[in-house]
This record gives C-alpha cells, sequence and structure tokens, in this order.
C-alpha cells in the first residue's frame, strides 16, 4: 500500500470563483435571507440556517475585486438593513468569510 501526499488547498489567482459563508444577524428579530449584488453585474442569494449561517457564490469577482452589496431580509421588515463590502478573490482557497451585523 502506498499513501500521496496531499496537496496543500491554494487560490487559483486566475479563478473569478469566490464562495463567500457567513453569519447573519438582525437586531430585534431573526434573519430569514441574504442577498448579494455586485458592480460586476452578479447577483445570488441563500436562505438563512437557524443558527444565522448562510453561503453564498459568485463566479464573476475581478482580479481588481469588486464592491458587493448585501441585503439582509430578516422576520420583521422594519429590521432588514444593506450593507456595501468591498469583495477580493482570497489569498488561499476559494472562500471568504462576511458576518453581517445590523
Amino acid at each position: 500500500m502506498t499513501l500521496a501526499a496531499a496537496l496543500p488547498a491554494s487560490a487559483d489567482p486566475n479563478s473569478p470563483n469566490v464562495a463567500i459563508n457567513g453569519v447573519a444577524r438582525c437586531p430585534a428579530s431573526v434573519a430569514t435571507g441574504v442577498a448579494v449584488s455586485t458592480t460586476a453585474g452578479e447577483f445570488d442569494s441563500s436562505g438563512v440556517s437557524a443558527g444565522g449561517f448562510y453561503s453564498l457564490s459568485l463566479q464573476q469577482v475581478p482580479v481588481v475585486a469588486t464592491n458587493a452589496t448585501f441585503s439582509v431580509s430578516c422576520s420583521s421588515p422594519a429590521d432588514n438593513y444593506t450593507r456595501t463590502i468591498f469583495i477580493a478573490r482570497p489569498i488561499s482557497g476559494k472562500t471568504i468569510t462576511q458576518n453581517l451585523f445590523s
């Protein structure tokens, strides 16, 4: 039996694919959904788990990065909010963490 060494995970600087994971919280209610739209013209949305976790995927993050507007939907519409954040390709791997708190 031969064992092969595993290669370390690393980002492909030529790949525009970026996964975004995080936690979304609302001030006085429960987060129910997260959506993201970028200046590159991309959009994705996700539900939010009971623990507040969400996961999004972008396939067009440019080398120079992009502004992304995150919209958080809450069980009480008065708590809905948006955040604009600069998104860049990660240095290592293909996933970034972006927690969203109002």
